[in-house]
């Protein structure tokens, strides 16, 4: 479900007396949705009016989902990192041990390396100016990076390697790639919001008691043999988290979103 057709969940209907009105309460689809499209103004708007009238209803462990899923509208609509950056680092540098908490950490972590390596890329590029490449390794330019950039948000190296334009592969020293060791290959800010594509994994989802608690059973199928997982909140599969079970959905964390399923 897009984002910008969310908005309808605002829509008014006439009550059976004729004249109350009452609001449709939004799916958590609504409130989470799969794919999301970059924002502008009026749609940022519908959105976190949505998010603003769906608090009441929800169950306290996921208030701060939601508070998430208002910064991640704020980042879709392009917002200036400056206006954000330090809710992202608050997310980032929680000690919260529940599953909504811990996995928002890991998200924002994921946010929060984007902005980091905009941070780096001057220095980089500094290099260039004088050495017409950029360098082999980060050691050539440690001295430069700020000492709370020298590591990536995790406190892991970050994966460096210069490298060529398409279609110039001679020219090996000529454009970089830099990721933190967990994700590698993550794109730049600009790759995750103008040109957000996010591949949500495929499952038949079927609940199940486990020891007196709700459980998921996620199965998918590879190369046509099936692969079932079941898992309680905090548990993974298919590099997503489960991080709650409701009535008939439940609430995941992808690399740097959130989203929710159906069952």
């Amino acid at each position: 479900m897009r984002l910008l057709t969310s908005a309808l969940a605002l829509v008014l209907a006439i009550g059976a007396a004729g004249f109350g009105y009452k609001v449709r309460a939004a799916a958590p689809q609504e409130i989470w949705p799969q794919q999301v499209s970059p924002l502008d103004k009026n749609a940022l708007k519908a959105q976190t009016d949505l998010l603003d009238g769906a608090a009441a209803d929800l169950p306290q462990p996921l208030a701060p989902a939601l508070r998430f899923q208002k910064l991640f509208l704020r980042i879709m609509s392009g917002a200036p990192p400056a206006e954000w950056r330090d809710e992202v680092e608050k997310f980032a540098n929680s000690t919260e041990k529940a599953p909504v908490e811990s996995a928002l950490v890991g998200i924002s972590r994921a946010w929060l390396a984007r902005l980091e390596m905009a941070d780096i890329d001057p220095v980089l590029h500094t290099y260039y100016r004088h050495n017409v490449r950029f360098p082999a390794t980060l050691d050539e330019v440690a001295a430069d990076i700020p000492a709370n950039l020298r590591k990536d948000p995790w406190g892991d190296r970050w994966i460096y390697k210069p490298a060529a334009p398409q279609g110039f592969e001679r020219l090996d020293d000529q454009r970089y790639q830099l990721g933190p060791t967990r994700f590698p290959q993550l794109g730049n800010l600009t790759q995750a919001v103008r040109h957000r594509s996010v591949q949500i994994p495929s499952w038949t989802i079927t609940l199940h008691d486990l020891a007196g608690s709700k459980a998921l059973e996620f199965r998918s199928d590879r190369a046509g043999t099936p692969v079932i997982t079941t898992i309680q909140p905090g548990g993974r599969v298919d590099d997503c988290i489960l991080l709650f079970i409701g009535d008939k959905w439940a609430l995941m964390a992808g690399m740097d979103q959130l989203f929710a399923v159906s069952f």
